[in-house]
């Protein structure tokens, strides 16, 4: 019974269920027919309620032109309003828009909202005004989050849909006062589905911006909101997107706390919203050159920061934070940064969870990170809100490195930090580093120390890799370095100390203020040093601690480098230790190795290096090898001061200890050669507050070496240079301590010896050589003393003592060094021939016998090295000239002797110099000695005199005196040529040698004579006496001027010296006698044996005699003017000119000597000549010749040559060519001995010899019309193949040669009367002188048989003075083969 009942329940509910929906169907029908066929097509009529319902909705008056419908045949009819207008609410005009698309159904009629709103290309302002109050197209948009968005949201928010599209929006920001700018091709869709708000707007911003801007949402709000438009109940997520944007041209319209200046790229912005606040963002970035500006955070923020902009080169990643009531979280993911300098952060994550306090609950944050770099990070970091103190740190520590992961967790703030904890691997950590080097002139304190500006950090480090577990307790960590750095400029002055490898592990505890850390193993390595090391530190008690601070803490160290570099230890030596003694050790050590080095610290670090050992140990203990050790450093040195000799190769125990350092057993060699041995050395610094230096040292090895040594170094001062020329050999031993000042050297002390064993010694250059020296030389900063020193000299024994003795001087009274050394010995011939360093002595001594005791003294005046030499010669002979010429038995006493005032040192100090030979050659000079060595010495007065009588010093000026009764120059010339064949060979050549001989300096032309005054009664010059000879004259600068007179020649002489050349020689002679009876000799024949000299030995000529007298004849004016001629490396003496003038005829020639050689080598004389006659009778006349010839015109001219000097001709290498044409003479009848060759040329010896009656044309002599032909040279025989001479009765034809040197001759003559034109013709015709005269007559007489008959040859042989005529037989003559055969 139940069931039925419970089917006709069901029945009924069916039935009226099926009629209610018909119900509502029919309703529906209804309402949808009424829309149609009654609503819609009434829209119009329906205008005045819209207006009214919309004004209300809105909130605004809205006025609307029309309302037409439109689809009305579909579904879903559409209405089409025109000329909607929105109006203030005071009237004045608002936002219009000329028609809008409205969609209107049922359910939204029923919900007072329409279907869909389609509005095209709108025109839409959005205004800022100044105020800050919006407004879209006049409309005031209320943008308080403090109230909702009114009913005009509501309306908007309620309508189902909402479509816009191709129209523009005009942001105009009068606020910031920024230009309008325009949105194109706007496109927004916006639905509002039951509870939901969702929305596209896709925007064209200006072309400059990028590309197209989206920006899309999806909201819901909640079911008891009263307000569709109500958005601070809404929740859900905006999503904005930019693609190809430029961040410079939106900067300005960008909100300022977004601070992006700069950048291109794209983005994408996800922001969840709750209840209308942010609560979570997240931003993916992919820009390049980016620019962000830093915010001022405080009035305390860095001024120049302030504003200033970040620039990177790319931005790209993941950045993200969430943030609510309770606090706030950030994140990045794979944000990878580089900068606009090429620093690169490749991306990383990190996260922080921060938990705002509550109460009395500190706040709490936990922090995670992986593959983060830290630079970047920093630069990020000084952009965001941070508290001034780390924004500074963070800008002068420069952090850096890679965050490979790291976690940390802490209670409260930072400055009041509670339970933290930190785990971290880090990897190439860097903080602290300078950008660059210190500079030279950097600020430092007293210590040496850097002197760093507020904020500057005082520890820094680069390359480590530390993974740390730190808590407030205590903590561990590993560390290690590779290719890093410490900075630690409060500790060393070269505050940089780079690591090469290092690593440790450490562990520290904090109780309290009481910290301490230990390491059990320390290991590190650079290019300095390699070692391990163990240590422990604490904090020291304030109370104890000199420092009255925990810091800088006790430190218990103990190590050991295995190797270390000795230069670079003043690096590691502390601020503590005085900066004196740290620029000692850096400039004392300049090279040199260590191993197994151990060094050991303990104590207050504030006490270090421990002078007191009470209070702790610093102490290093060093085996060093190959140190080079500079005990007195350059950089202690004076200017212009000569070094110390360093120590070489020194291999021993270097220790620093307390305050001090020392050198122990230490081996080596001296000033680095190493055949000075050194041992049993030792070096010490007691005290680094006063640097003074103890030196102990023994040395071995060559003396020479020493001495070398000791010139090159600053001992030579000390001993007042007294060893500066000394030169030896041989083995010996020095001792020597030192004590050495080195901010004081001039209070160093000195004290060593020298021992000599049979070494070989000179002490000066220009000192004999003193061989097989025995004794010592005790010296030290007062002075030297010679203990019992001897040796062998000048081939004799000689003895040493005396010494020199700077101490006990009088203040105020500085005579110099005392200086006394004495040598007395013997001097032997041999002895004086082998020591070469005397220079001309050693010539000297060839000309010397025997030998004599001597004795030399040498002492010091004023500064002045003084030397006194004293001899009788005794037993020596001297093989000179007189009047310097000496037998052994003689006694000549001998003194020279270099004296100065006894008188304290003065600025000028004057010196006179003495010598006495025997009385015979005496020289005395007076000169002042300046104390300043840039002035030179200058010779105030000195006389020279030769021969017998006494001397007078002139006031000023240098005078030579020389008074002799005969000089042979002769013997002389002897001397000077073996003293030059005893001298070394020339290592110039002969014009260098020539200046070479040249005074070399001002200094020694000082002592040259300015004025002389020679007076010799005969002078013997091969073979010629000159008598009353007398030279006087005087010197200016390089020029001697002279005028002498005397029975040879009357005038002025000059010689110039050259700088490089032997001079000039200007002669001006009003008469030069030459040619004296006596004088005569052998044509070509030398006067000595003495070689020539070379041509560029020759000094230049200008020499003008105005009467040359040859054998008492007057031979008129010579001139002559030779130079000096160089190229390459050859020079030649040119005679540019001679001129010898009279009224008979005058001589002209030119040409070298040198210029060109022989086969043999010889240099040659070439001369150009021309003889112009007048009248070669009176030229004959004044050469002593007169009644050889009468009268005769013409000249003579060619080329002569030999081999030697031009005033040595040499007949048997002479060779020329000469053409000779005189006219309208006579030969007259002279004996042939007294002209010699012309009276060959007179043909007197024919007569006697001529069958036919001829004696009337040659016996008185021969007159002719011209003597012409060609004349050739060749090796002193002259000859000749065409020489004519024509007569008014006669001709003569001559060929053959004549010997120059023998005086001989063998000619061909031909004689033929003129007896007709045929005749006449034949000798006025020049012949050829290839054909010869031979051949000329067979083709001129074969014309001519008259002529031939009574033609007459002659063969003229024998000497000039008497010459052989042979007549020839004509027959014979006339065969061809022998016509024209010179005889």
């Amino acid at each position: 019974m139940r069931a039925p009942r419970l089917l006709k329940l069901a029945a009924k509910l069916a039935q009226w269920s099926l009629g209610l929906l018909l119900g509502l169907v029919l309703l529906m029908a209804m309402a949808v027919a009424a829309l149609h066929w009654w609503i819609v097509p009434r829209i119009n009529d329906f205008r005045p309620q819209v207006e009214s319902r919309l004004s209300q909705a809105l909130g605004m008056p809205v006025r609307i032109d029309r309302l037409q419908a439109e689809g009305n045949n579909s579904l879903v009819p559409a209405i089409a309003v025109q000329g909607l207008r929105i109006e203030q609410a005071d009237g004045s005009p608002g936002f219009t828009l000329d028609t809008i698309k409205v969609a209107l159904s049922v359910p939204s009629l029923l919900r007072l909202r329409a279907e869909q709103i389609v509005i095209n290309a709108p025109q839409l302002t959005v205004q800022r005004a100044a105020d800050g109050s919006v407004r879209v197209a006049g409309v005031l948009v209320e943008t308080s989050q403090n109230k909702d968005s009114g009913s005009a949201g509501d309306w908007l928010f309620r309508q189902r849909e909402v479509l816009l599209q191709g129209g523009s929006i005009i942001w105009d920001d009068q606020l910031r006062g920024l230009p309008p700018v325009t949105f194109s091709d706007v496109h927004l869709l916006l639905r509002n589905p039951g509870l939901r708000h969702e929305w596209q707007l896709r925007v064209r911003p200006p072309e400059d911006w990028g590309d197209a801007l989206e920006l899309r949402g999806r909201m819901h709000q909640p079911l008891w909101a009263l307000h569709d438009g109500s958005w601070k109940h809404w929740s859900g997520q905006v999503y904005l997107e930019a693609l190809q944007l430029n961040a410079a041209a939106m900067a300005p319209y960008l909100p300022p706390a977004v601070g992006l200046q700069q950048g291109q790229g794209s983005a994408r912005l996800w922001l969840d919203v709750t209840r209308g606040k942010l609560s979570n963002g997240t931003a993916d970035v992919a820009l390049r050159d980016v620019g962000v500006r830093r915010q001022a955070t405080a009035a305390g923020d860095d001024k120049a920061a302030q504003g200033s902009v970040l620039l990177l080169r790319s931005v790209q990643g993941r950045i993200g934070g969430a943030a609510d009531d309770s606090g706030f979280r950030l994140l990045t993911e794979n944000l990878a940064v580089e900068s606009a300098n090429g620093e690169q952060w490749p991306g990383g994550s990190a996260r922080i969870n921060h938990v705002y306090a509550q109460g009395k609950q500190p706040s709490e944050t936990e922090a995670s990170a992986q593959s983060l770099d830290i630079a970047s990070l920093a630069q990020l970091a000084r952009l965001l809100p941070i508290p001034d103190n780390a924004r500074q740190w963070l800008q002068s520590n420069r952090p850096a490195g890679l965050v490979r992961s790291a976690s940390a967790h802490w209670r409260g703030d930072m400055d009041s930090l509670k339970d933290w904890q930190v785990k971290a691997d880090i990897g190439q950590l860097a903080f602290g580093m300078p950008a660059a080097a210190p500079r030279a002139n950097a600020a430092r304190d007293s210590h040496g120390g850097l002197v760093l500006a507020a904020g500057q950090p005082h520890v820094g480090l680069r390359g480590l890799n530390l993974a740390i577990d730190a808590r407030a307790g205590g903590g561990q960590a590993k560390l290690s370095f590779a290719d890093g750095a410490l900075y630690l400029p409060s500790v060393f002055e070269d505050p940089q100390i780079p690591i090469t490898s290092a690593s440790t592990q450490l562990q520290w505890t904090v109780q309290g203020e009481r910290i301490q850390m230990q390491s059990e193993r320390l290991e590190f390595a650079n290019a300095h040093a390699a070692g391990h090391a163990r240590w422990t530190w604490q904090t020291a008690d304030p109370q104890k601690s000199g420092s009255q601070s925990r810091f800088p803490g006790i430190l218990e160290l103990k190590g050991v480098l295995d190797r270390a570099d000795g230069t670079q230890v003043h690096r590691y030596l502390p601020l503590h230790i005085p900066p004196d003694a740290r620029h000692y050790v850096r400039d004392a050590v300049l090279a040199g190795q260590a191993s197994n080095v151990q060094f050991e610290i303990q104590g207050d670090l504030w006490e270090v290096p421990f002078p007191d050992s009470r209070h702790g140990l610093f102490r290093i203990v060093a085996p060093v090898r190959d140190v080079r050790y500079a005990y007195v450093p350059n950089s202690h040195l004076h200017p212009g001061e000569k070094p110390w000799p360093e120590l070489n190769r020194l291999s021993g125990e270097l220790v620093f200890e307390g305050n001090g350092m020392q050198v122990n057993k230490a081996k080596g060699i001296l000033d680095g050669n190493t055949r000075i041995v050194v041992d049993q050395t030792s070096a010490q610094i007691p005290d680094f507050h006063e640097t003074r230096v103890l030196v102990n040292a023994q040395a071995n090895g060559p003396l020479a070496d020493m001495l070398a040594t000791v010139r090159g170094s600053a001992i030579d001062a000390l001993t007042q240079h007294a060893l500066a020329q000394t030169q030896s050999d041989g083995d010996t031993q020095l001792q020597l301590k030192l004590d050495l000042p080195v901010h004081d050297m001039a209070h160093s002390k000195v004290d060593g010896k020298v021992l000599l064993a049979g070494n070989r010694i000179q002490f000066h250059d220009d000192s004999p050589v003193v061989e097989k020296v025995t004794g010592a030389v005790q010296f030290s900063e007062h002075g030297f003393a010679l203990q019992d020193v001897q040796g062998q000299a000048l081939g004799g024994a000689v003895k040493f003592s005396g010494g020199m003795d700077v101490s006990g001087l009088p203040a105020g009274a500085d005579h110099g060094p005392r200086l006394k050394v004495r040598a007395n010995g013997v001097a032997t011939a041999d002895g004086l021939l082998r020591a070469k360093e005397l220079g001309p002595v050693v010539q000297l001594a060839q000309l010397a016998q025997g030998q004599a005791a001597y004795q030399l003294d040498i002492s010091m005046g004023q500064g002045v090295p003084l030397v006194e030499v004293r001899s009788d010669l005794a037993g020596m002979a001297l093989a000179l000239p007189p009047p310097l010429k000496k037998a052994a038995d003689e006694v000549w006493p001998t003194q020279f002797a270099s004296t100065v005032p006894d008188a304290p040192r003065a600025a000028l100090v004057r010196q006179n110099m003495q010598l006495d030979v025997g009385g015979r050659l005496q020289l005395r000079y007076v000169r002042d000695i300046s104390a300043d060595d840039n002035i030179p010495d200058k010779v105030v007065s000195g006389v020279l005199r030769l021969g017998a009588g006494a001397l007078t010093l002139p006031a000023k000026g240098v005078i030579a005196e020389v008074q002799l009764p005969q000089v042979d120059v002769q013997e002389w010339q002897a001397l000077a040529q073996r003293l030059k064949a005893m001298a070394p060979p020339a290592r110039a050549s002969a014009a260098e040698g020539a200046a070479a001989s040249l005074p070399a300096s001002d200094a020694y032309q000082a002592f040259l004579p300015d004025h002389w005054d020679i007076r010799l009664g005969t002078v013997q010059v091969r073979g010629i006496d000159i008598h009353n000879l007398h030279l006087s004259g005087s010197r200016t600068g390089q020029r001697w001027r002279s005028q002498v007179s005397s029975s040879l020649l009357d005038g002025q002489l000059e010689y110039e010296q050259e700088a490089k050349g032997p001079g000039t020689i200007r002669a001006r002679l009003s008469q030069l006698r030459v040619g004296q009876d006596g004088a005569d000799s052998k044509p070509g024949a030398s006067h000595d044996d003495a070689p020539e000299q070379e041509p560029g030995q020759l000094p230049a000529l200008d020499v003008v005699v105005e009467d040359l007298r040859w054998r008492q004849h007057s031979v008129g004016r010579l001139e002559v003017q030779a130079v000096n001629q160089r190229q390459s490396d050859s020079s030649w003496w040119q005679l540019k000119n001679m001129v010898l003038s009279n009224d008979a005829a005058s001589l002209q020639a030119s040409g070298d000597w040198g210029a060109k050689r022989s086969s043999s080598g010889g240099r040659r004389t070439e001369l150009e000549m021309r003889l112009d006659l007048k009248d070669t009778g009176a030229l004959l006349g004044r050469l002593g010749m007169a009644g050889v010839v009468r009268q005769g015109k013409g000249s003579v001219q060619g080329r002569i040559g030999w081999t030697g000097s031009p005033v040595s001709p040499d007949y048997n290498s002479m060779d020329g060519k000469l053409h000779i044409d005189v006219g309208q003479g006579q030969f007259l009848k002279v004996e042939p001995g007294a002209a010699k060759l012309l009276g060959v040329l007179n043909l007197q010896a024919l007569p006697r010899r001529l069958t036919l009656d001829f004696k009337d044309v040659f016996s008185a002599g021969f007159g002719f019309d011209f003597v012409r032909g060609d004349v050739g040279i060749s090796d002193g025989v002259a000859s000749t193949t065409n020489l004519q001479m024509k007569g008014v009765t006669a001709a003569v034809l001559l060929e053959g040669s004549a010997n120059l040197r023998d005086e001989t001759q063998d000619l061909h003559v031909v004689v033929i009367p003129e007896l007709n034109t045929t005749t006449m013709a034949l000798v006025t015709t020049a012949i050829n002188p290839v054909i010869g005269i031979g051949t000329f007559l067979a083709q001129a007489l074969f014309k001519g048989p008259l002529t031939d008959a009574v033609t007459q040859e002659f063969e003229v042989s024998g000497s000039w003075s008497e010459p052989e005529v042979k007549r020839l037989n004509r027959r014979q003559e006339a065969e061809p083969s022998v016509v024209g055969t010179p005889h």
